[in-house]
């Protein structure tokens, strides 16, 4: 999740990103073409790019013990995805192998997490900051295989661009007790046990990807599996009294040949927010395959909810099931809310709106941002084209 003004602030930061741990001397205070040069070097010796053209580079400065960020903006985005493209090379050269490149965060994020961290600091509570803000994503996968091939090279670059903390993804495929594992991340899963002893492949399935810096500050523990689409997790802050509930849902569509009973879907989810509420701050992301429209997941009159821009005026059951279950349990949807509205599917039968990140009422004044991202700029950001056709399933955080 980040900020609500995204979309605003998206186009200056579209060719920009960011530099951690490049080595800082003093001869940088002073003069910023060291600092331009250290880019430079780092482009062509790390990264192998000997055509980039560099529109501004900057270096912010820290207090603490380690280098300060250095951003960057690049003349054209083609250099931009070059350098996404090409980053994961840094590892196999000694000199920049603790270097790490990501995307620029909007100015008013980073202004935002500093004024965080001032805070905190003057409360003497600085080591607390990392665990009061969480980055959630969800991902509509369509199988994440376990093989080192295309399939599973492109999910990785999809889970190191979103830099989430905690990564949701859904139709997993992954058979019975089979698990993932990814390189700073722990994986909590329920996998679809029964299949068709004919299928070549599994089916369905959820999962959460947990980064492993998170797990520092936090324990984390399996609060139920016991629904076949669903699991929720419990991250629990180990130095002070912060709890997130998370559970990630997949709703087959009622046309399936897998479909599950949309009414008894959605009534056991309310029977664990019911259970889980009062544990801390509850969230639910997914693919519920609900198509909504106009129809409003709050009472009007009633409840204090900002309105909601559509962008899928279709409606289908599983839709309508949906909505009285966020007004049974008052929680609103994401998509539509802030300035990032998008359809979540895009295939060649059309487009719908059936992905989502839900919160109670009155979290939703505390989300930072809400963005969904096209498979088509989603592989243009990270500049890797996968062999296979990827539904355009989008990402959503």
């Amino acid at each position: 999740m980040k900020e609500t003004n995204t979309v605003k602030t998206e186009s200056n930061n579209r060719n920009k990103f960011v530099i951690r741990n490049l080595i800082y001397d003093q001869t940088e205070k002073d003069n910023n073409v060291v600092t331009i040069n250290k880019v430079q070097g780092l482009l062509k010796d790390g990264l192998e790019l000997q055509d980039i053209t560099l529109k501004s580079v900057h270096r912010k400065e820290t207090r603490g013990p380690h280098p300060g960020i250095v951003i960057v903006e690049t003349n054209s985005y083609d250099d931009k995805s070059k350098i996404m493209k090409n980053k994961r090379k840094l590892k196999t050269v000694k000199k920049y192998e603790n270097i790490y490149i990501d995307n620029d965060q909007s100015y008013e994020t980073r202004n935002l997490q500093a004024s965080f961290r001032t805070v905190l600091r003057e409360m003497g509570k600085e080591k607390d900051y990392k665990i009061e803000l969480l980055r959630l994503g969800v991902w509509n996968a369509r199988g994440w295989s376990l093989k080192t091939n295309d399939n599973s090279q492109f999910r990785k670059l999809v889970l190191e661009y979103s830099n989430c903390d905690v990564f949701a993804v859904t139709e997993t495929f992954l058979r019975r007790d089979e698990n993932l594992e990814i390189n700073g991340f722990k994986f909590y899963g329920n996998n679809r046990k029964n299949l068709n002893r004919n299928a070549i492949r599994g089916s369905g399935g959820v999962g959460l990807l947990v980064k492993l810096d998170l797990l520092d500050n936090f324990d984390c523990d399996i609060l139920s599996s016991e629904y076949e689409g669903v699991l929720w997790i419990k991250l629990n802050s180990k130095v002070n009294d912060v709890c997130f509930c998370i559970a990630v849902c997949y709703l087959p569509p009622a046309e399936s040949t897998r479909s599950l009973e949309s009414d008894v879907f959605f009534q056991n989810l309310l029977k664990d927010i019911y259970t889980y509420q009062n544990m801390g701050k509850i969230m639910i992301c997914g693919d519920f395959n609900s198509r909504v429209g106009y129809n409003l997941d709050y009472i009007e009159g009633v409840d204090l909810i900002k309105p909601r821009t559509v962008v899928d005026a279709t409606e289908n059951h599983q839709g309508d099931v949906f909505i009285n279950f966020l007004c049974d349990v008052n929680f609103a949807m994401l998509n539509g809310r802030f300035n990032d509205s998008d359809f979540t599917c895009i295939s060649g039968s059309g487009r719908s709106v059936v992905d989502y990140i839900c919160v109670p009422y009155e979290d939703t004044e505390s989300i930072l941002d809400f963005k969904i991202m096209s498979m088509s700029d989603l592989i243009a950001e990270i500049g890797y084209v996968p062999e296979k056709n990827t539904r355009s399933f989008s990402f959503i955080l």
